[in-house]
């Protein structure tokens, strides 16, 4: 009897246990999702065309403050397929952020203080067939 006893405590232990992780799981997700998103006002949105002049990335720019924010979507032929993009913005006064990597969808949104409105961005897609695609410039907001 004490042998069944100890057998389902320690099944019971177990399933709290397992319980207790997958209750934790969302919130770990959630906190990773954040960052997938721009706010504040929108400023303009910026393009990666390839060599046909196809869209295949759209830079979106936000301003919240004296924050800048933007992030890069795929788009066209480059979206939902692993390919290698890469987003980079430098403000005067807020140093540098980047975020790259093979992604299906987009990079993470990179948020940085610029008290002067204004960031550099430099974007590049790579595309479904190879071939590499950039943008970059100035934005104002």
């Amino acid at each position: 009897m004490k042998s069944i006893k100890k057998r389902f405590a320690a099944l019971l232990s177990t399933f709290l246990i397992a319980a207790g992780l997958i209750v934790a799981m969302p919130a770990a997700s959630n906190a990773a999702t954040s960052s997938s998103s721009c706010s504040g006002s929108y400023v303009s949105t910026k393009y990666v065309k390839n060599g046909s002049g196809t869209v295949i990335g759209r830079v979106g720019v936000y301003r919240e403050g004296n924050y800048m924010c933007a992030i890069l979507i795929k788009a066209g032929p480059a979206y939902g397929v692993r390919t290698y993009v890469k987003l980079d913005i430098q403000s005067r006064d807020g140093g540098f952020r980047w975020d790259f990597g093979d992604f299906l969808y987009r990079t993470d949104a990179l948020r940085i203080y610029a008290p002067d409105h204004t960031i550099y961005f430099n974007a590049h897609v790579e595309g479904k067939n190879g071939g590499n695609f950039y943008a970059e410039g100035y934005v104002r907001g």
